[in-house]
């Protein structure tokens, strides 16, 4: 995972690599949403001019249908990222540790300045001083 990619949801991080499943999803609903648009305009041109007075009801109606189409689409798209849930797990557990709560990890906890000053002699003593050994402690590489 790129580090700007840690801004992501985890769902978001994942489609990225599952391209050719979510882009089969998204080209698929993307033609069918413009077949259903297409369809919706033409009971338009046939209802509206029977009837103004339906205008503003049919416009929210293809509202809401464009809305719950897209809802649909996303999560048949979540759902091909969590097929893998020891990926989506570990990846939801990154997020987590470098992005808390959508806040920037080093203004929670305040390593990042460290390691600028003193590099990778900071991490081997971090390492070193947390017993990676035990089951307290989870040592990721990024």
């Amino acid at each position: 995972i790129d580090v700007p990619d840690i801004f992501d949801s985890p769902d978001a991080i994942l489609a990225a690599r599952e391209v050719e499943g979510v882009s089969t999803v998204r080209r698929i609903a993307e033609d069918a949403k413009g077949d259903l648009i297409r369809r919706i305009g033409e009971i338009g041109e046939l209802a509206l001019p029977a009837d103004h007075s339906l205008a503003r009801s049919f416009q929210r109606s293809v509202g809401h249908i464009e809305y719950h189409f897209d809802a649909l689409a996303r999560r048949a798209v979540n759902g091909l990222v969590r097929k893998d849930r020891e990926r989506f797990a570990a990846t939801r557990r990154a997020v987590a540790m470098l992005y808390p709560d959508r806040h920037v990890q080093d203004r929670v906890v305040g390593w990042y300045p460290l390691w600028l000053q003193f590099g990778d002699v900071l991490i081997e003593r971090m390492i070193e001083e947390i017993e990676p050994d035990s089951d307290t402690f989870l040592v990721i590489e990024v």
